[in-house]
């Protein structure tokens, strides 16, 4: 699978959630994360379908603990780890094509975001029209 898919499909599933916590209705809170995705992302094709896509794969009923993505922000660790990483694919990339070595100053590309991703409970979502618990009547 390539990752792309599972990126968007934590991001739709994060969008989901943040409504969810507002108390939108599932139907509403669909629509709400196409169109923050289709907001943060412009040009990539996403759908209701989709976010149903993700929620199946990803949270399948019955299964307690599911993936959550969570967005922070990368730290200097991070950004050192990705621009030692990047330089040897470069490196390695460059010596398997046969084309010339990149400059040891070149410019490497910075993380801007971070999707952390984990393992925990599945959130449980009140329903919009639970009916509250009747008092017990004094006799």
């Amino acid at each position: 699978m390539k990752n792309l898919y599972v990126e968007r499909a934590h991001w739709l599933m994060w969008f989901y959630d943040e409504a969810r916590k507002r108390k939108e209705k599932h139907s509403a809170a669909m629509e709400e994360a196409v169109q923050e995705y289709r907001a943060k992302f412009p040009g990539i094709r996403v759908s209701t379908t989709t976010v149903k896509k993700a929620l199946a794969k990803y949270r399948p009923r019955g299964i307690r603990r599911i993936f959550l993505s969570v967005p922070s922000d990368p730290t200097d660790r991070s950004q050192e780890r990705f621009s030692a990483v990047w330089r040897d694919q470069m490196i390695m990339k460059n010596k398997l094509l046969g084309f010339p070595m990149p400059a040891p100053d070149a410019p490497v590309p910075r993380i801007t975001f971070v999707l952390d991703v984990y393992a925990g409970p599945r959130p449980i979502y009140d329903r919009h029209n639970k009916k509250d618990p009747k008092a017990k009547r004094q006799q």
